[in-house]
């Protein structure tokens, strides 16, 4: 009889088939139970092992072993067959090596993935990101402790249940973010992962992390399930999972964030907060007001005056749903700030968002959130620097990790003068948000403005590398080639392909570039288009009229220039009217009565601006004033005194125009000859002087 015929007979094939079906199953049963039972990291491993090493023993047996009506006996001859003893010997030799030497490799290959993540975290200590690197994110490394909480899916039937998902991962990613051993990834980096097909490999490497949490949430009625699974990003193996049913109410979604952040520190080998720490319970137990509370904050974040208004009523909403919801006060008060920042700056909302932080700290006085708004108030709101950074480190000490800390720390500096040392706290920000909008255009802006347009760039590209980057961040590299470099190419460039600026500081580019490189025609379409008149934006307030009589100037018609300029200055003079310290609307008026002649009338006025409370105190504020109140001596002085306060303003530190930038406008043709102004050329132009016949 053949072997095969023999193997067949003794049934060695259906005894190999069922036990490889009946092995499968046990390793799915016991990798996906292994992580619920706690069980440690070998024994899914182990289990397999036995399983390897049972196959060719039932393999043997079955060979060995003949069933007869008198029951089961050793077939003799079968037995004698060393041949079947040496296969069976060298599959489970084969076994014993997987389970033995795979690990060592593995091992081998870690530490080798070390030394290059070493390599890298050395390299993200610069200034700038590595040269000739394809991965704009590889100098990110991956910390011990350090997770990325991917945004939950929304499971719910109801269709507008995906801010209360937004609302349990951003609760969740607060709690992590107070555990000073965790390094937790913010959730503007986060965002862009929503649903995402990426291997979560990749999303580990991309975001520089350790660990990943995935989670789901389901809501109905008065009941919520949360699904979460925390995952090894190297390996795709399974640290911890878990599945929450809750009755829901604010107190018991907060113990449920609470115990999902122990499972997670305990995962990873990291000790959490106790939950006696300031900030560690929640502001109310009104279930209404918490919704709005969520919706709220789902919506918030823009810097445009509508968006801002529609989250400020939520706000109210939720506070008048519970008047001691400490929280939901705290965040008005933000966007009331936002509000007079941004956009208004009129006193009323300044001093309304005081009185609802102050509310809201009178009832939570140790809450780390508050304390970061009552910061962000006195750095927007008073521009009291000192006063906002003493708040900022009460607030870190409840959220160590939290990149919004390192990020407001980084503004302060560079507003208050402190540019070069502002880089420190943005960088740690980058490593905690390392695909946040706000901290990649942030530092393109300060290296930019410290006139380190190389650094700029190289921070412009990582930036560029993030998908769904706003347009008016990605020109705002160009902006800074033209006012550095003189450059109206770049900008003209970027926002062809990037032209929804609208909205942003970024808007006036669309009038200095086609004005800058003398397309009248171009400057003055890019006015009519403007949507707003005023234009009002957090560095200027300036009517169309006023653009249209500073080309009409440009263009030599003096009529229709002093036309227009008189036109500005009745919108000017009512808005002053009822807003006497705007710094920007009396900059604006100084350029309009330089238009106009009226010269010493218009250094009064751009003087008066400069001096304004607390205008010198704003370094960015300060360096744009400056810059047009340069524009406006441009037109009324003569160029010795232009070159004595050009000389004055391009030794600041740090600022947005520099000589180049600022000698294209055609303000200073007149002065382009003149010997003080050469002698600037020769110590502050990059590319050349421009002499005789402009830029």
């Amino acid at each position: 009889m053949s072997l095969m015929a023999e193997l067949q007979r003794r049934k060695v094939f259906k005894v190999g088939a069922a036990y490889l079906v009946v092995a499968w199953l046990l390793i799915q049963v016991v990798a996906t139970l292994a992580p619920q039972l706690q069980l440690p990291d070998w024994a899914p491993r182990l289990v397999t092992l036995l399983l390897m090493v049972g196959f060719p023993v039932a393999l043997l047996l079955a060979w060995m072993l003949d069933v007869t009506p008198e029951g089961v006996k050793v077939d003799g001859a079968a037995a004698g067959n060393t041949g079947m003893f040496a296969i069976a010997g060298v599959l489970v030799a084969a076994a014993l090596g997987w389970f033995f030497l795979a690990p060592a490799k593995e091992e081998k290959e870690e530490k080798g993935s070390e030394s290059i993540s070493g390599a890298r975290a050395t390299a993200s200590t610069t200034d700038s990101p590595p040269e000739n690197d394809s991965d704009p994110f590889s100098s990110f490394s991956s910390p011990p402790g350090s997770i990325a909480v991917l945004p939950f899916a929304n499971r719910s039937v109801e269709a507008d249940s995906l801010y209360f998902a937004d609302g349990i991962h951003d609760d969740l990613l607060t709690q992590l973010a107070r555990n000073p051993a965790l390094v937790v990834i913010s959730r503007t980096s986060v965002m862009g992962y929503r649903d995402t097909t990426k291997p979560l490999r990749q999303v580990g490497a991309e975001l520089g992390v350790g660990a990943v949490l995935e989670g789901s949430v389901q809501r109905a009625g008065q009941r919520v399930r949360i699904n979460a699974q925390l995952i090894d990003a190297a390996t795709d193996r399974h640290l911890w999972a878990e599945t929450f049913d809750r009755e829901l109410s604010p107190e018991t979604m907060f113990e449920v964030q609470s115990e999902i952040a122990a499972a997670i520190s305990t995962a990873l080998g990291r000790e959490l907060v106790t939950g006696s720490a300031p900030g560690a319970t929640p502001t109310t137990s009104n279930a209404a007001a918490y919704d709005l509370f969520l919706r709220g904050r789902a919506q918030a974040g823009s810097r445009v005056e509508a968006d801002i208004r529609r989250t400020i009523a939520v706000y109210r909403e939720a506070v008048a749903a519970d008047p001691a919801f400490a929280l939901a006060m705290g965040e008005l008060g933000l966007e009331l700030t936002n509000l007079y920042w941004f956009n208004t700056r009129a006193a009323t909302d300044r001093d309304e968002a005081r009185l609802w932080i102050d509310r809201a700290l009178a009832l939570q006085p140790e809450h780390p959130r508050l304390r970061y708004i009552l910061a962000r108030h006195l750095y927007h709101g008073r521009l009291d620097y000192e006063g906002a950074l003493a708040e900022l480190a009460k607030a870190e000490q409840g959220l160590p990790g939290s990149a919004d800390v390192f990020m407001l720390r980084s503004w302060i500096l560079r507003r208050s003068g402190r540019a070069l040392e502002s880089l420190e706290p943005m960088q740690t920000a980058a490593l905690l948000d390392p695909r946040s909008e706000e901290v990649l255009s942030g530092m393109v802006e300060t290296y930019g403005m410290l006139g380190d347009i190389e650094a700029s760039a190289q921070w412009n590209e990582r930036m560029l590398a993030v998908p769904g980057m706003h347009d008016y961040s990605k020109s705002a590299y160009a902006g800074h080639r033209l006012q550095l470099l003189g450059d109206t190419q770049s900008i003209t460039t970027a926002l062809a392909s990037a032209p929804d600026v609208y909205g942003s500081g970024a808007e006036r580019f669309l009038f200095d570039a086609p004005y800058l490189r003398r397309d009248f025609q171009g400057a003055m379409q890019a006015i009519e288009a403007f949507p707003d008149d005023p234009l009002v934006r957090q560095f200027y307030f300036i009517p169309k009229s006023l653009l249209r009589a500073i080309v009409a100037r440009a263009e030599g018609r003096t009529a229709a220039a002093g036309e227009h300029a008189r036109e500005a200055l009745v919108v000017l003079d009512t808005f002053l009217a009822a807003n006497p310290e705007d710094a920007r609307a009396w900059i604006s008026k100084a350029r309009a009565l330089a238009i106009l002649g009226r010269g010493d009338e218009a250094r009064d006025v751009a003087r008066r601006a400069l001096a304004l409370p607390g205008v010198p105190k704003d370094a960015l504020s300060f360096t744009i004033y400056r810059a047009d109140y340069l524009r406006t001596l441009a037109m009324v002085a003569d160029s010795e005194e232009l070159a004595r306060e050009m000389d004055d303003y391009l030794q600041m530190p740090a600022t947005y125009w520099y000589y180049d930038g600022l000698m294209l406008d055609p303000a200073f043709d007149p002065h382009r000859a003149h010997p003080a102004i050469v002698e600037l050329a020769k110590r502050y132009s990059r590319v050349g002087s421009t002499e005789e016949g402009g830029p």
